[in-house]
Order: C-alpha cells, then structure tokens, then sequence
C-alpha cells in the first residue's frame, strides 16, 4: 500500500453524546508496559481551528463530546483542530509520574491541558508539542509527541488535548489516534529501543548505498548507481512515516510534502534501477516505455507536491504504486530468459510488497499500534529485500567480472600473438632488408665501382656512389632497429649501445646508462622482451617528453633485478595512465610476458619512471 493511502482513511464514526458525570476514568497502574485509553477517549472537532480552550472545556461539559469506540482516522489535508479528552485515576498511596503518548507521529501542533476534576478548570497553562517551525518544541523527547503528567494519591485529573496538523493545511490526520499511558523510564526505553531499530536499518540500506556506488565507479553499470539512490530515497521516506526524521531532524510543517515527494523520488529511481539491472531497454521494449512513463508519474508527484497540487499527487501517487507488481512481473519473465539475479529481484519486491500490504490495513483498521514495533512485517520485509536485492547485486556483480576475466584474457591472447606476429614479421623485414636489399645495393655498388674511370666521370657515377653508400648505411640502421644482431652476439648492454647510436635524437638529450649486470642473465627471448621496453620508452621520451636527459640502470637486491628507466621531460597525468595510449600498453603487456612486475609513475612535469622488477 503507498503512504497516499495510509494518508487519506476516512474518520471512523464517532458514537453518541456521553453523560459527563458518568465519564469513567483510567487507573494508572505501576507498570512497564503501556496503557491504551482509547476505549474512555471522547472527542471534539473545531472545524475551523480557532475554538479557545475555555469554549471547548464548555462543550465538554455541555456533553459536547462524543465516545470513540476504536481508534479514529481522517481524510484529506485539514486546517481544522481535534479536540480529545479522558481521565486519569491514582488510586495508590504514593504520587506518581505518567508520560502520555499521542501516537501519530506526524502531527504539528499539540496542546495538553491537565486540572484535578474535583477542582474544575481554571485556566492551567497548556504543555505544548509544535513541529510547525523551526524552533521545535518538545516537553518530552521522543519520536512522537509526548507529554509529562504528574498525579498525586488518589488524584483524578482531567485530560483535554488539542490537536492541529498545521495552519497551512499541509498534513493529514490523525491516521491512528490513540494515546498511551508510560511510566518514564519505560517510555525512553523503548524510545531508545526503536531508535536503535531504525538506525539499523537504515544504517544497513545506507551501508549497502556507499558499496553500490563505488562498485559503480569501479565498473561504470548504471544498476549499482540506481540502486545507490534508490536506498536513501527509501531510508528517507520511512524515517518520514515512521515520525523519526522530524522527530531528530526537521520541523513537521512540510510533511507531508516532504514524505510523498520521497516516494515518488523513490519510484524514479526503482523504475530506472529495475530498467538497468534488467536491461529491459534492449530486453522488453515495449515493457521499458511502459515503465519510463510511471517514472515519469513520479516525477509528477514531485512537482504537485511541491506547486500546492497535493490532491493531484495523491492520485497519481496511486497509479504509481502500481509500478512495483510491474517489477514483480518483469523480474519473473527475465528470469524465464536467464537474467542474472531477476528471480531474486522478482521475489525481493513480492516480500516487501506483501509485508506493506499487510501492515497497514492492520494499523489503519486499530489492530495494531502505531510504532516502530508494530511494523515488524514491514522491517522484516525490508530486511528480507536488502539481502535478496544485494544478493542480485552480486551475482550481477560477479558477471560483470566474469566478462572482464574473460575479455581480459582475450586480450592478453591478442595481444601476445599481436606481440609474437610483430616479432616474426620485423624478423623477416630484417633479413628482407640484410639479405635481398642490402645485398643487392652493396652488389650495385661493386659493379658501378668496376666501371672504368672516364665512364664514372662522364655519367656522373661517382655521386650516386655515395648516394648509394648512404643508403646501405640507412638499411643496415633499419635492419638493427628492427633485430639487432648485436642482441644475440654482444648481449643487452650491447644492443641497447647499438640502439642509442643509430637511434635520431636531440642533441640535447644525454643518455646514461648503467646495464651491464644484464649481461648475460636471461635467454634470448627474454632479452628481445626487454629490449623492446626500453626502446619504447626511449621513442616516447624522444617524441614526446622534451627531456634533457634518459638514464638506465638495472640492480640487483634479494634475487630480484630492477630496471629504472626515467626522463625528467613533460610527464603525464595519471588519468591518462588510466587510458593509456600503444606505447604504455605494449610496455605493459611485454612485461606480464615476462611475468615482471612494472610500476610506471608520472605527473604533469614531473618525467616518468618505469621501474621493471624481473625475478631472476
């Protein structure tokens, strides 16, 4: 049921006048459990809110009053003020302390009036409960409205309690009206007792929120980001109901608003949780501009609520609440088509739908009191809901890294044949290049050196000579860029000499390198692996950087090698790490070949190093 229709329950008849001479009384009796007073209760309705007491002590003894014989409720948004009255009897040897509870919770402003009967009212100043503004007024702290009542031996004192929501008319009731009698250390008892129990719940829907959305951050689903938002919305407007949050947090005058605000908030959000979590967009179409429009109706609600319209929003509110037997029945055909986690979404809100259902009928009928206790089944279908909803949260959550896994190894799968393609194919350039071009330049060469000296000068020979000798100079760079022959006859320390000598750079950059200890340490492939990583990072400080110097050292410590390979040129920032380009991926993916642990650090003009930690 929605709180539109906990709200608007029409005022139970109020039976026949009562004689006032006969007006029984209520013993009070030295216990810890509560009292009810509702069956010795009588009522007055000031329709335009406006009666002063004095008048009203006058219909009651006029016999103006009439007897409620169970629990009254009322409809719409009133101005007007409810007058209730009853006695209370001592009848021990001792004076005792009373709290009188008014058990709606979402109520403005009360005024409690007291006076011994044997003397009669004579105009004894009022205990005044206002939520209305600002400057809250409690006699006594508590989560609804509280009253401290002191009786002396066999005392009977008269009870006359006024009760206005507001004088805007913006909060309905009373939905439960009933008043209990408590002895004081019992009443903050339980006062502390259902704070407790309001906080654990909401602690833990609020607890499961923060999980949610940084799972979201971490993997970008918008289901965890919904259903981040949605549990607030949800803590929200069952603190509002429950009277918790204006009774710790804010003023009552704009409950109501506030309340049905947050259930339409709530339906947004549900609505757009339900639709990623199972992926009704691409899934059941037609079904997700169905429930897109109830999203809309919510943010209907939002907008009535808050422009004055509060009828439109409780009818609305209404249709709305339909949304949630929408949820029951879509998570049951996507669990037909293997969603992961529908079936335990489908049952999650069934649970927490019934346990609403069958909560407040009970509560609107006088069945059951108005407090945290009496919502057991709504507490329990809130707890039942949080753990089957993040129990679906996690199964979608294990999916989503079961096909990160996966792509992850399919990437590494490329990217090592890319790596092993890239290998074979610059080996074969090479030998392209040492073998057939090379050799045929070097043999153009001889030949136009054998011709005769007067034909060399004549055809101008000697000039494409030297063009052809700075050409097989630019082929052999080519040919040891891509394979260096020095890697398999000289070693790293080598090649990678080999490397910064033909390798085109800016004068002035100086490289420093201290290696030498690689010497002879790993296998060739190991060795070309390496190699790789430093040539790449020596290409980007080159072509990016604007360095002034590149250093290279490897060191040994505990079995283990490192290789420092730093500049001091423009550096990055670390959001493009997170997104890096070719260059840093394949210095990545070579050293998970080598089964090296890389760290690679950086910041806007702050260089970059790459350290390499290589098991030996």
């Amino acid at each position: 049921m929605s709180a539109a229709s906990v709200a608007l329950i029409l005022l139970a008849p109020l039976a026949g006048s009562i004689d006032y001479n006969k007006l029984n009384s209520t013993r009070v009796y030295n216990t810890n459990q509560p009292q009810e007073v509702t069956s010795l209760m009588h009522t007055f309705l000031d329709e335009k809110g406006n009666l002063p007491v004095e008048k009203v002590v006058m219909q009651l003894q006029h016999e103006n009053f009439t007897a409620i014989s169970r629990p009254g409720f009322s409809s719409g948004l009133t101005t007007g003020a409810r007058w209730f009255t009853f006695k209370l009897y001592n009848d021990s040897a001792q004076s005792v302390s009373k709290i009188i509870e008014y058990t709606e919770a979402r109520v403005g402003l009360i005024q409690f009036y007291e006076w011994d009967v044997e003397s009669g009212y004579s105009g004894e100043p009022a205990q005044v409960f206002d939520l209305t503004k600002p400057s809250i007024i409690r006699p006594v702290q508590g989560i609804r409205p509280g009253f401290l009542l002191n009786l002396d031996k066999k005392q009977t004192k008269q009870i006359l309690i006024r009760v206005r929501y507001n004088s805007e008319g913006k909060i309905s009731g009373p939905i439960f009206t009933s008043f209990r009698i408590w002895k004081p250390e019992a009443y903050m008892n339980r006062q502390y007792a259902e704070t407790m129990i309001h906080g654990s719940v909401s602690g833990a829907m609020i607890l499961l929120a923060i999980v949610s959305f940084f799972i979201f951050i971490m993997n970008r689903d918008l289901a965890f980001l919904y259903y981040a938002l949605y549990m607030p919305s949800v803590v929200f407007t069952m603190n509002i109901a429950s009277g918790m949050f204006h009774a710790l947090v804010t003023p009552a005058s704009s409950d109501f608003e506030w309340l049905n605000a947050g259930v339409g908030l709530g339906y947004v959000l549900a609505v757009f949780y339900v639709r990623a979590f199972l992926r009704l967009k691409k899934t059941e179409p037609i079904v997700d501009k169905l429930l897109l429009a109830l999203a809309g109706s919510g943010l209907i609600v939002i907008i009535s609520e808050f422009t004055g319209f509060h009828g439109i929003a409780f009818k609305v509110m209404e249709i709305t609440g339909s949304a949630y037997i929408l949820f029951i029945i879509v998570g049951i055909r996507s669990a037909l088509k293997d969603v992961t986690g529908a079936a335990l979404m489908a049952i999650s809100w069934a649970i927490f739908q019934t346990s609403m259902v069958v909560t407040y009928p009970l509560r609107d009928m006088g069945i059951i009191q108005d407090n945290v206790y009496s919502y057991w089944a709504v507490f329990a279908g809130l707890s039942v809901d949080i753990v089957l909803l993040g129990s679906a949260m996690a199964m979608r959550l294990l999916e989503i890294q079961k096909a990160r896994h996966i792509a992850e190894k399919n990437s590494q799968f490329l990217a090592e044949k890319t790596l092993k393609l890239q290998e074979e194919e610059r080996g074969r350039i090479s030998r392209l290049l040492h073998d057939d071009i090379g050799q045929s330049l070097s043999s153009l060469k001889f030949k136009i050196g054998g011709l005769p000296k007067r034909i060399l000068k004549d055809y101008n020979l000697v000039e494409q000579t030297d063009l052809i000798n700075t050409i097989i100079q630019s082929t052999r760079k080519l040919s040891h860029s891509l394979i260096p022959a020095s890697l398999q006859a000289g070693g790293l320390e080598a090649a990678l000499s080999e490397l910064v000598q033909t390798t085109d750079m800016p004068e002035s950059l100086k490289i420093e390198m201290d290696i030498s200890l690689l010497n002879g340490r790993f296998n060739t492939q190991v060795n070309i692996e390496i190699f790789r990583i430093i040539q790449e990072a020596l290409y980007n400080t080159i072509r990016h950087s604007d360095a002034s110097f590149f250093r290279l050292r490897a060191q040994e410590k505990n079995k283990e090698i490192t290789i420092t390979i730093e500049d001091n040129g423009k550096g990055f920032s670390q959001s493009s790490w997170r997104t890096p380009g070719l260059g840093l991926l394949l210095i990545k993916e070579r050293a998970r070949l080598l089964g090296a642990n890389i760290f690679i650090e950086s910041d806007l003009g702050a260089g970059v190093k790459i350290i390499l930690k290589i098991s030996n």
